[in-house]
């Protein structure tokens, strides 16, 4: 059963849906992100969650939303944003898809931060993060539709096929067409729709090739993406020098569960490597 055409893709909420793109107007202000966090109960938590966590070091409680914000700073307050977002959104019929709700997640989180290394500045502030991040919008979308075929995905995936040739199968699509008809209907800027619809592609823009290395870096260090488990983890010198970046492996994993858990709205753990990116 293929999704038949865009109206059949689901819409972020109106509220979700402008927070989405204020989030990425490099003229945001601080009250902008102030009333983008307060509107949303989950946005709310997570802005809280990560400005009471230890890594944040808070002399006091931070009981307000704007304390919360001005804590985190701008960069991490997109990050979590985009993250608690999504994680709102789709984490029921994740869950009844089977596919590893939170592997899934720091799949995500990961590509993001190595692709917003990779990309370095240039990109309006948070895009190319957020490219990394939603690079799976498709697969959200086909779960979406219907989780429990879905399921099929995973068992064809899981006896050796594609999970694009398993998803065409099932679904008449890919989550690559999936996900730039998502992000096109939901008005993203166009680094992040290339980035969802050509991640798998050497042979795509700057952004949508950041991307493909992330997910391959992503791969070599241990993070499976919800469907797949790497069997080893590589460090070679395509993932040295990310590695380096984030301080060691320590440092990128304390930084992809900071974030994974902040979005979840748990408060994150201590995490050392979540500094500095305020």
């Amino acid at each position: 059963m293929a999704l038949r055409s865009s109206n059949d893709l689901p819409m972020l909420p109106g509220a979700r849906a402008r927070a989405m793109l204020l989030l990425h107007n490099p003229d945001a202000s601080v009250q902008d992100f102030v009333q983008v966090f307060t509107a949303d109960p989950a946005l709310a938590v997570s802005a809280l969650a990560a400005a009471n966590s230890a890594a944040s070091a808070p002399v006091r409680p931070i009981a307000s939303v704007r304390e919360a914000v001005v804590r985190i700073g701008a960069q991490q307050a997109r990050h979590i944003a985009v993250s608690s977002l999504m994680r709102s959104q789709f984490d029921a019929r994740l869950q009844e898809s089977w596919i590893e709700v939170g592997t899934f997640w720091e799949h995500c989180v990961v590509t993001g931060l190595v692709t917003e290394y990779l990309v370095g500045p240039g990109l309006a502030p948070g895009v190319s993060f957020t490219a990394g991040f939603l690079h799976d919008l498709g697969r959200l979308a086909l779960v979406s539709e219907n989780p429990f075929r879905y399921r099929q995905v995973l068992d064809l995936a899981k006896a050796g096929a594609s999970v694009t040739a398993a998803e065409r199968r099932i679904f008449g699509a890919t989550h690559l067409v999936t996900g730039e008809r998502l992000a096109t209907k939901w008005g993203l800027p166009q680094a992040i729709i290339e980035a969802t619809a050509h991640h798998h592609e050497r042979d795509s823009s700057p952004v949508g090739l950041a991307v493909y290395h992330a997910r391959r870096i992503g791969w070599k260090l241990g993070y499976g993406d919800g469907v797949l488990v790497p069997e080893t983890v590589e460090v070679d010198e395509e993932t040295g020098g990310v590695l380096r970046h984030f301080e060691g492996e320590d440092g990128l994993h304390g930084r992809v569960r900071w974030y994974a858990m902040a979005a979840g709205g748990a408060e994150p753990p201590t995490a050392s490597a979540a500094s500095g990116h305020g």
